[in-house]
Formats: C-alpha cells, sequence, structure tokens
C-alpha cells in the first residue's frame, strides 16, 4: 500500500475555503478502484500561513496513477477551474509513502512534521501537530 501525502500552504483566509472544497470530495472517489481511505489534516498551531495534509491511502501506486488520468479525477479538481485565482495562491507539495498493512499514524505524523518543518517553516514548525478536518474511510467489506 501507499499513502500520498499532498500538502498545501496557503494564505490563512483561504483555510475555510479550502476545507469546504475538499467537503465536495467524496462523491468523486466513491467506488475507484484501489482506493482505500482519505484524511484532510490541518497543521496546528498555524504560523503565518494554513497547512492543509490531504493523505489518500492506495492499495498500491498503479491505481493512484490510474485515479490521476481518470474522470473521477477530472471531476474531484474541476472547482480548479473555476477558482483558478485561488487555486494560484495554493503551494503544493506531495509525498509518497510505502507502507505496510498496518499503518503506524504516529510515525506518519512524525515524519510529515519534520519534512514540513523544512519544506514549509512559515507554516509549520517541529512542534506543530495534526487535527483531522475529514476523513473519508468506505466500509471494507464493500472493497472485496
Amino acid at each position: 500500500m501507499i499513502v500520498v501525502a499532498n500538502c498545501l500552504r496557503a494564505p490563512r483566509d483561504l483555510g475555510a475555503w479550502i476545507e469546504q472544497m475538499f467537503g465536495l470530495v467524496p462523491p468523486t472517489i466513491d467506488g475507484v478502484s484501489g482506493f482505500r481511505e482519505l484524511h484532510l489534516r490541518k497543521v496546528e498551531p498555524e504560523e503565518t500561513d494554513c497547512v492543509y495534509v490531504d493523505l489518500t491511502v492506495w492499495e498500491d501506486r498503479s491505481f493512484f496513477e490510474d485515479w490521476r488520468i481518470s474522470k473521477a479525477f477530472e471531476d474531484a479538481h474541476a472547482q480548479a477551474r473555476e477558482h483558478h485565482e485561488k487555486f494560484r495562491l495554493l503551494h503544493p507539495l506531495r509525498y509518497i509513502f510505502d507502507i505496510s498493512l498496518s499503518l503506524d499514524v504516529e510515525l506518519l505524523d512524525s515524519l510529515l512534521i519534520e519534512r514540513l518543518s523544512k519544506d514549509y517553516p512559515r507554516g509549520v514548525s517541529p512542534h506543530s501537530r495534526f487535527h483531522e478536518v475529514l476523513a473519508i474511510v468506505p466500509d471494507v467489506s464493500s472493497l472485496r
């Protein structure tokens, strides 16, 4: 399995908008092959900018790559065209982690905070923590 961490740094006043945009994602990812989980997490405390991390868990990298060229991906990112001025203010980064079947959330959190504090020093410090904003974890029995 892999965890894809899409990280977004933005001006603080875009925080509510980012959360609203991610609230539109669930129907676009429902039933996508290989998708396991999505978590939108906010880094706290905020420094000068807000930082969000969108974690998606996939059965393997091929499912993630297939989704990136699918209609479901287009649908999930349809708001980018309508709100292109706001999207231009986001500073994205992507990290991909290979994981075993048991995800050690504390270890992943510490790895992310360590990387983000170097890559986004204006938004994350080594003492930052995550707050879960949104979680999409489909019923595992429906994935078989």
